[in-house]
């Protein structure tokens, strides 16, 4: 009969309840540390980390790139450049429709990852 118990991973050493789980295999990319959970049946044995921790962060590290990208555009929009064929007047903001649509984005991807359990 298959268990599963809740597990924490750290250097590469699988624990359960703060005891180590020897030779567990590590079912995962990253060599950070983790939460998931360990699968035991008889002598086998495997940990699984959850994944949406790291999805979160990715989800935050995106959100964050577009606000800064949004931000400077705005600011580029906003302070014009002067246009020679009409005697050095500034042009009118022309990525407001962009930039909106990267505010949307970003407010997609905040949904998002506030939804992750």
């Amino acid at each position: 009969m298959t268990k599963i118990l809740e597990a924490s991973c750290e250097n590469q050493v699988v624990t359960v309840d703060d005891l180590p789980v020897d030779d567990t295999p590590i079912l995962s990319e990253g060599v950070a540390a983790s939460e998931g959970f360990t699968f035991l049946d008889g002598n086998k044995r495997v940990y699984i980390p959850k994944t949406s921790p790291d999805l979160k962060t990715t989800l935050t590290q995106l959100v964050d790139a577009l606000d800064n990208i949004s931000s400077a555009l705005s600011a580029l929009d906003s302070a014009g450049f002067l246009i020679a064929a009409t005697a050095g007047v500034p042009s009118p903001p022309v990525a407001s429709g962009d930039i909106s649509a990267l505010n949307d984005a970003k407010t997609a991807l905040n949904n998002l990852k506030d939804n992750l359990r």
